[in-house]
């Protein structure tokens, strides 16, 4: 993943700019769904080169604060606030660093999930229905929702991020009667997300889950309806 400079100006600066974020978005979609297939990557932006270019001392300290920073950030102003924060600021890669804390952290407190869960591939409806990745995970009554953006270049135009109805329109994902909660946690926000019933079926508008975080991990334990 590489940067163009942002010293251009006029049309070809526009270019380099939306560039820029077309590459943070589609390293953060990437890094969601590593977390939840338990890949392994670098806990902060990296600008080297395949191995072994990447063979290099970890600079255990400078994850150390940035890790401690987003914790106080998280617990002072919350869940919310603390990822719109980050998101602002998603060149200096505490954004990574927040999903990583996130998914590791729900990670432990659903380990039996995590480790024996069956997977299912979720349809989506509407205008950008090709633009979106959604599964879900599950076990029992514990279902873990997934989904991320793709095709960030026909995706995002002239928008700094991929959220909100301007970018989604009608877009939703169906749920299947088995999977049916009510209500969901967004675990990197901690908003509630409710069951809609766009398009004359049962699901989730993007406009509503991507309303200002472009990436979603939903939770939701209760007992499904019906």
């Amino acid at each position: 993943r590489s940067l163009v400079p942002l010293n251009g100006r006029g049309e070809l600066g526009r270019l380099a700019h939306a560039f820029n974020h077309m590459m943070d978005a589609m390293a953060d979609a990437r890094h969601t769904l590593e977390a939840q297939v338990e890949a392994r990557s670098h806990e902060l932006w990296d600008f080297s080169l395949v191995d072994p270019d990447n063979r290099r001392a970890v600079d255990y300290a400078a994850r150390h604060a940035a890790l401690t920073e987003i914790r106080a950030m998280h617990d002072d102003a919350g869940a919310a606030a603390c990822a719109q924060r980050l998101l602002e600021t998603l060149h200096d890669g505490r954004i990574k660093l927040y999903l990583t804390w996130k998914m590791l952290t729900l990670r432990r407190a659903c380990e039996a999930l995590f480790r024996d869960g069956d997977y299912l591939p979720l349809k989506v409806q509407g205008g950008r229905a090709e633009q979106v990745c959604a599964f879900v995970r599950h076990q029992g009554n514990d279902t873990l929702l997934v989904a991320v953006p793709r095709l960030f270049g026909r995706l995002m135009g002239e928008q700094a991020l991929a959220v909100g109805e301007p970018v989604w329109g009608d877009t939703w994902i169906e749920l299947p009667d088995e999977r049916m909660h009510a209500q969901w946690t967004h675990t990197l926000t901690d908003a509630t997300i409710v069951v809609q019933a766009p398009g004359g079926g049962q699901g989730i508008a993007l406009a509503q889950l991507f309303g200002t975080f472009p990436y979603a991990v939903l939770h939701a334990h209760d007992k499904t309806d019906g």
